[in-house]
């Protein structure tokens, strides 16, 4: 093969593999299982994923964008016994919500049903998006939007973006997972 050839298909091998993001092991397993696919941003730069195992919301992944100044945090709940709610997605995802919100007197939480148009994006059965400020010692962010996505079977889907910019266009992070038959 030819020189030139040989070290331009190398940097075109290196500049693909570059911009690929590295997700936790056991993400992975936990989207396999879930027949999940995970979409990863484009618009916005992925700095970080990561893994945590924090008492209120343990995150399967954690990616975080240092210019756009938010993280998101994703956790797959696979539906086996282990889940006390496992088939009433709604029961679930309130409680995350009410252990992820500040306790403070003047805090809301505020709470909109996904249609059923919107769920088929993610081939979904059911889906909710909560809004609220989140408890400091969870994040030390001001916002919090939380995108709960159930599929019968499968897994209930769990999204907290933590951001301090009321303003920011969380529409540039895109669906980042959606369910596959």
């Amino acid at each position: 093969m030819h020189p030139i050839i040989t070290i331009l298909f190398i940097c075109c091998s290196f500049c693909a593999s570059f911009g690929q993001t590295t997700l936790p092991s056991t993400f992975t397993k936990k989207l396999k299982c879930a027949a999940l696919e995970f979409l990863e941003p484009t618009e916005a730069r992925l700095k970080k994923v990561t893994a945590d195992e924090h008492e209120i919301f343990p995150a399967d992944a954690i990616l975080k964008f240092k210019k756009e100044k938010i993280e998101i945090r994703i956790k797959v709940d696979l539906l086996t016994n282990d889940l006390p709610y496992g088939n009433i997605p709604h029961i679930e995802a309130i409680r995350t919500a009410s252990n992820v919100a500040s306790n403070a007197d003047d805090s809301v939480v505020v709470v909109h049903q996904i249609s059923e148009a919107q769920l088929g994006a993610f081939d979904a059965d059911w889906g909710a998006v909560y809004f609220f400020k989140p408890k400091s010692f969870v994040a030390d962010y001001d916002h919090c939007k939380q995108i709960s996505l159930f599929k019968k079977g499968k897994a209930l889907v769990t999204i907290l973006y933590l951001f301090n910019d009321e303003n920011i266009n969380l529409e540039q992070f895109g669906d980042l997972v959606a369910f596959v038959n």
